[in-house]
């Protein structure tokens, strides 16, 4: 029988991270090119992994929902769920009458719609 050991568990969970961060990075290349662009690779490697810890309690956890979290860190400010100014995005990230998937859907958009409203999306 065959035992993993656990430098052998750590491993494959660094892999699976660095395999998340690599296809994040590359999101955010894609998807906010005009807010990403004064990052370096790893400072956007960084951002992810600062958001991984915060989106966690709201139940944002799969790749899809904390990429919603980081992708709102960028248009509205890196700490937007601490901001009052963007008191309305607490609320959702603490609405328990929507699934987390909900909660990461319409963080979203409504952090787009702040952005196309202000005019610094084009």
């Amino acid at each position: 029988m065959w035992k993993i050991r656990q430098e052998q568990v750590d491993a494959l969970s660094r892999g699976v991270m660095e395999g998340f961060e690599r296809r994040a990075v590359g999101h955010c290349r894609r998807v906010l090119t005009q807010q990403v662009r004064p990052y370096t690779d790893a400072q956007l490697r960084e951002r992810v992994r600062a958001c991984l810890p915060r989106a966690a309690p709201y139940g944002l956890t799969t790749e899809y929902e904390v990429l919603c979290f980081v992708d709102t860190s960028f248009l509205l400010g890196e700490w937007f769920d601490r901001d009052p100014v963007h008191a309305w995005a607490l609320q959702v990230l603490q609405d328990s009458k929507l699934t987390p998937e909900e909660r990461a859907d319409l963080l979203l958009e409504r952090a787009c719609n702040c952005q196309l409203d202000s005019g610094a999306v084009r």
